[in-house]
């Protein structure tokens, strides 16, 4: 046998395997189950079942999202005339239709978590020293050091831009 069809060999064996593992998540067997009938391990399942997904879904689900929006058309249209009249379940259809076009176009997702970073960050900390500072002076407490919502509050001495006349020009006023 010579190299060339020892590959051969071996690759034709990989894509049955692959296809035994594909089958068998299809009737719903888990990774370990599947793992322990091919002789490879769950994560090596796991990564082929990744692999044969992208294979069969990537090209084809624009064309998927396509259909169905053009699906979700013609139901809105062949609804419009009742959802105009008022009747109820017909608007109510339209919400549905509305929902499953927004979820296939992703427009529903959770927004993504913003995480701030303020270390070393000069300026953003002498804004929170500033609000935390002048708050208290707003609601009538003393900045000595004085505690506000459990946290220890700066003192005014230590504020940025001291003497700026800010919290007293504002009391002055009433």
């Amino acid at each position: 046998m010579t190299l060339g069809n020892h590959l051969k060999k071996n690759q034709v064996v990989k894509v049955e395997r692959d296809d035994e593992i594909w089958e068998l998540r299809k009737q719903g067997y888990s990774l370990r189950d599947i793992a322990r009938n091919v002789g490879l391990g769950h994560v090596q399942v796991w990564r082929r079942l990744k692999a044969r997904e992208e294979q069969i879904l990537s090209p084809n689900i624009e064309a998927y999202r396509e259909l169905q929006n053009e699906r979700i058309e013609a139901a809105v249209k062949a609804l419009w005339s009742k959802i105009e009249a008022g009747d109820v379940p017909s608007v109510l259809a339209l919400v549905r239709l509305m929902e499953r076009q927004a979820k296939l176009y992703g427009l529903d997702a959770p927004p993504k978590p913003v995480t701030l970073s303020v270390e070393g960050n000069h300026a953003w900390n002498q804004i929170m020293d500033a609000v935390l500072v002048e708050r208290p002076a707003l609601e009538g407490g003393n900045n000595n050091g004085s505690t506000y919502e459990g946290q220890v509050m700066p003192r005014q001495a230590e504020a940025p831009n001291q003497g700026s006349g800010a919290v007293e020009d504002f009391d002055s006023r009433e």
